[in-house]
């Protein structure tokens, strides 16, 4: 989730500063990447089913995930994944 985060914000904000942060508390691990608003800017293209795919991927390790742009124009993606395995 993390490589795949970090390579949409190179691929739609290229140049933008990013953050990746984790959180591991007793039964989850939180994933956030986020990106500022781009110097170049490129438009979404492609098919459109990478964030389809990876929240697919996240469900199925019973996790959850959220995907929408920051209020300083930037991208937020946060996961949450259990750490107990599958459900």
């Amino acid at each position: 989730m993390i490589q795949e985060g970090l390579a949409n914000a190179v691929r739609h904000a290229h140049g933008a500063p990013a953050e990746v942060r984790l959180e591991h508390t007793p039964g989850r691990l939180g994933i956030e990447v986020r990106n500022g608003p781009g110097r170049h800017l490129v438009p979404a293209g492609g098919t459109g089913h990478g964030l389809q795919g990876m929240r697919e991927r996240v469900q199925l390790w019973g996790g959850s995930m959220e995907a929408a742009p920051s209020n300083d124009g930037g991208y937020r993606l946060r996961v949450d994944l259990p750490t107990g395995g599958r459900k």
